[in-house]
């Protein structure tokens, strides 16, 4: 094959070459051998493979949509640790090994069983949506166990002093809502969406929850699992 043909000589000796990559934008490419220019050209065509940091990038940007924002900021750190530990990497090479040393790395500085649940769950939820793109077959942090022997910890209910506070005050301003989370266990969220219909024959049905976006707009939305909604 004439490869010189193929391309344009400049005045400076070097052949050049074109392409448009995967978003559409003219690239030029140069060389003095028109046969490695060929080569280069060839490489340059094929697509390039979706990386880790490309396929968490489009998770993240899908997923914050629906995200309560404090959820994000729990999430935050750990995911952009993640995506600098993989980045470069093509998503369909991360293998499950991978995310084993990682939550065994994350044991090993400590980190409680939640934090190292957190990062689980990332990788597992970036996973599910590269494979539901196509662009890895299946998910290899399904099924993952967390390591054993996390520490944990638990929530301490407040001090008779505390109780006895909140009982007393009922009456007060606000104070009803402190006495209707002590004795029925609502998160803050739940007992703030809370309507008038919501309440009936001594009953309370818990269907949502308010969260504050941005830290200013309030926004009611659904539990995070089925098990969220009780009476």
């Amino acid at each position: 094959m004439n490869y010189a043909k193929l391309f344009t000589k400049r005045k400076d000796g070097r052949y050049q070459a074109t392409y448009h990559d995967e978003s559409g934008k003219l690239c030029y490419l140069y060389d003095r051998d028109p046969e490695q220019l060929h080569e280069r050209l060839e490489d340059a065509k094929k697509p390039r493979p979706v990386t880790f940091k490309d396929a968490a990038g489009a998770w993240e940007k899908e997923y914050r949509e629906s995200c309560n924002p404090r959820t994000w900021n729990n999430y935050k750190p750990h995911y952009e640790s993640i995506v600098d530990k993989h980045g470069d990497i093509p998503v369909a090479q991360v293998q499950g090994i991978d995310i084993i040393q990682d939550l065994q790395r994350a044991k090993a500085r400590g980190y409680s069983r939640t934090i190292v649940n957190t990062r689980r769950v990332i990788y597992n939820s970036i996973l599910n949506y590269s494979v539901a793109q196509g662009w890895i077959p299946f998910n290899v942090a399904t099924g993952i166990k967390l390591p054993k022997g996390l520490p944990s910890s638990k929530r301490s209910a407040p001090s008779d002093e505390i109780i006895n506070t909140i009982i007393q005050n009922y009456k007060q301003p606000f104070g009803m809502f402190a006495f209707l989370c002590l004795c029925t266990g609502l998160r803050k969220g739940e007992a703030l969406a809370l309507l008038k219909s919501d309440i009936s024959n001594g009953e309370i049905s818990v269907t949502k929850s308010l969260t504050f976006a941005d830290g200013t707009r309030a926004k009611v939305k659904e539990p995070k699992s089925e098990a969220g909604k009780r009476t």
